[in-house]
């Protein structure tokens, strides 16, 4: 039994739904949270009948369920992949402790583990928990009892192929609470920032958070699921976790220079004398929130403070529907019932102006046609503002633009340097680029050139990060570099505007960290093992006076497709090193697998498995010598300079292709990188 029939629109491959209207009933403007139940009679959805036929979003309009689910885990340092595809009888049903049944396939995913030499993989016990109907019994007939198994099968089908991958040296064993809070501590002082523990009460529990903050900033009104006691919120957050959102929880936060207050403690990866743990900062938030719905504990100068979050200003919001309707709600808000001190690292405020680009608090931006000269614009009407959904260039939201910026660099590792770039004295800088008859690009001194840094924190400047989010930082700020914009604005004054655009209290924060990811032979083991073909695109681009706008360097794009995904569908190169590459491959792996899965529910699933293998496929066999591919790629890459270079592994082999006008042409097909390499006539 493959497929049963939908049981949500009984294999009709629709379903006639009562339409989003009905919510707000026969009404222009209504308060979401309500509930009318009749038509608005203008719905552009409906034209006012209130329900609508749409194509069922179980089977996706096939009217049919898969009845089969595959579980893969996959060692990425063997390149040992082991599935079990569960199907009515491969798997017996056992007794859920409540008089259910259910089908348990964590023994199932562990024994895989174990098969591939990894730990069992980290996954939350209802993704491997198939609950059956109440109706089956163990003394059902054998017909009646295969249909549930398979309903319930299906049931999970919107993600028919799970794969988990894992190492042979294990996950690091999770840190203890003390020491986790003990090194965000010593972090927080190095960076100057405050370390917030957050305590929320919720519908069900109190939920927790551990984050990074601006001083000054507002309390953020969105903050996520959060954990159920400090020591999990702990256990999982890297200070990678508490710097992401960074930027929008400290938009508002005003800008101060950073001078030299209080020093790290030494040895501040160790827990630190005298300074309140996990335990005492829980009790301490426990007892606040008997009093009020949240409170946070706020390292500060090297000490504690809590702070009660009472209830602020509730804040309306409105919404426009796709039903032609506007919903309206009120949104409670948190705010601090005190403010801790100022540390005593905070210098002089950063000065500002308004922002002459946007409306703050609005989605106005100032139109284009004021560049233009467009009398009669289409866009603003005349009014020199027009809506959108982008944030504003010139202050990121915050509708300030700020006359200096204090950069910070750091190796998330107990090293941090800060750095106010001012706008206040003349840098004309130096002429490196241009075009005919055009202003040139200019390159300021050395001290705004980051990537000049990166050596001495043993990087390369491509792994100099936006410490928010983890993105590669701008080739501008990177380089110090200042393209011309048609203004008279001097050049300093634009870099640096443009470095504290939108960043948190005028803090850029960039973070030296080279990728830990494995090698890109791993990725090709992967895909081998699961049956994908893997793409790798790389480019050499070199420096180009007469086109100052394209970025010189490597770029990488690495990716795993299905077999057959046309060649006009894979990435092309832009990330700036293939360890980068790689952990953004490893990332979509989950989309990657997904897009595997056959649209006909009636052809089964390909259960891969492959042991450890004796060779690399497509690489080399050992006992004749490996070809990295990543010194391959790269000399494919200055092999053909400034073009897109693509080698696509496949089940048969490889194929090299270069980007024409007319699209990918490939140049060569062999069985192996090395036998690519020697056809083009390079050495391997």
């Amino acid at each position: 039994m493959s497929a049963v029939e939908c049981p949500g629109c009984s294999g009709l491959t629709f379903t006639v739904l009562p339409c989003v209207c009905r919510i707000g009933g026969d009404r222009l403007l209504y308060e979401a949270g309500t509930y009318a139940d009749e038509p608005y009679r203008d719905c552009a959805r409906c034209a006012g009948a209130g329900t609508r036929a749409v194509a069922c979003v179980d089977c996706g309009g096939a009217g049919r369920r898969r009845a089969q689910l595959v579980l893969t885990v996959a060692n990425l340092d063997t390149g040992a992949v082991a599935s079990a595809s569960v199907v009515p009888g491969s798997v017996l049903p056992t007794p859920d402790g409540t008089g259910g049944w259910e089908l348990a396939l964590r023994p199932l995913v562990d024994e895989l583990a174990t098969a591939v030499g990894v730990p069992p993989p980290t996954v939350e016990p209802v993704w491997l928990t198939l609950p059956l109907s109440h109706r089956y019994r163990p003394d059902t007939p054998a017909d009646q009892r295969e249909a549930l198994v398979a309903a319930a099968i299906a049931g999970r089908s919107y993600r028919p192929w799970r794969v988990f991958v894992g190492r042979s040296v294990g996950r690091p064993a999770p840190p203890d609470p003390a020491r986790a809070l003990a090194q965000l501590r010593g972090l927080a002082d190095l960076l100057r920032l405050d370390l917030v523990v957050e305590a929320r009460r919720g519908p069900g529990a109190t939920r927790w958070y551990v984050r990074y903050e601006v001083p000054g900033g507002r309390v953020p009104d969105e903050v996520g699921a959060g954990f159920p006691d400090l020591p999990a919120a702990l256990a999982a957050t890297s200070p990678t976790d508490a710097l992401a959102g960074l930027r929008e929880r400290g938009r508002h936060a005003p800008g101060h220079a950073i001078g030299s207050g209080r020093s790290a403690p030494v040895g501040w990866r160790s827990v630190l004398a005298g300074a309140a743990g996990p335990a005492r900062v829980a009790r301490r938030l426990g007892r606040l929130l008997r009093r009020v719905g949240g409170a946070q504990a706020v390292w500060r100068d090297g000490r504690w403070w809590y702070v009660p979050l009472p209830d602020g200003p509730p804040v309306d919001e409105i919404r426009a529907t796709d039903t032609g309707q506007v919903s309206w709600w009120r949104r409670g808000t948190l705010v601090r019932a005190t403010e801790p001190p100022a540390p005593s690292w905070q210098g002089q405020p950063i000065g500002y102006a308004t922002c002459p680009d946007c409306v703050p608090g609005t989605r106005l931006r100032r139109c284009r046609c004021l560049l233009d000269g467009d009398q009669d614009c289409r866009h603003c009407s005349g009014a020199a503002l027009e809506p959108s959904e982008f944030v504003c260039t010139s202050c990121g939201d915050s509708g300030r633009v700020h006359d200096a910026v204090t950069v910070t660099l750091t190796d998330l590792d107990g090293f941090a340097t800060h750095e106010l770039w001012r706008a206040d004295h003349d840098d004309p800088g130096v002429p490196v680029a241009g075009w005919p008859g055009g202003a040139p690009v200019l390159r300021l001194d050395r001290r705004y050139r980051l990537a000049e840094r990166a050596a001495t924190l043993g990087v390369r400047p491509a792994d100099l990060l936006d410490a928010d989010g983890g993105l590669p930082l701008h080739r501008d700020l990177r380089e110090g570099l200042v393209f011309p914009d048609g203004t008279t604005v001097p050049a300093l004054v634009r870099f640096v505007r443009k470095a504290a655009a939108g960043r948190p209290g005028a803090r850029l924060i960039v973070a030296a960290v080279r990728p830990v990811t494995p090698p890109l032979a791993a990725v090709l083991r992967l895909g081998a093992g699961l049956g994908l073909d893997v793409a790798v695109t790389v480019t050499d681009q070199r420096p180009d006076p007469d086109q100052p706008l394209r970025e010189a360097g490597r770029w990488w794009s690495v990716e795993l497709m299905a077999p057959g995904t046309p060649d006009e569908r894979i990435s092309p190169p832009g990330l700036p090193s293939v360890e980068a590459a790689v952990g953004f491959c490893l990332r979509m792996l989950d989309g990657a697998v997904h897009a595997a899965v056959p649209a006909d529910v009636q052809v089964p699933l390909v259960v891969p498995q492959m042991p450890g293998p004796d060779a690399d496929p497509w690489i080399g066999v050992p006992s004749r010598g490996v070809v990295d591919p990543t010194v391959a790629l790269l000399r494919l890459a200055r092999h053909y300079p400034d073009q897109f270079v693509r080698v696509r592994f496949q089940a048969d082999g490889c194929v090299v292709g270069l980007f024409e006008r007319a699209g990918w042409v490939p140049v060569v097909r062999a069985a192996g990188l090395a036998a690519a390499l020697g056809a083009l006539g390079l050495r391997s």
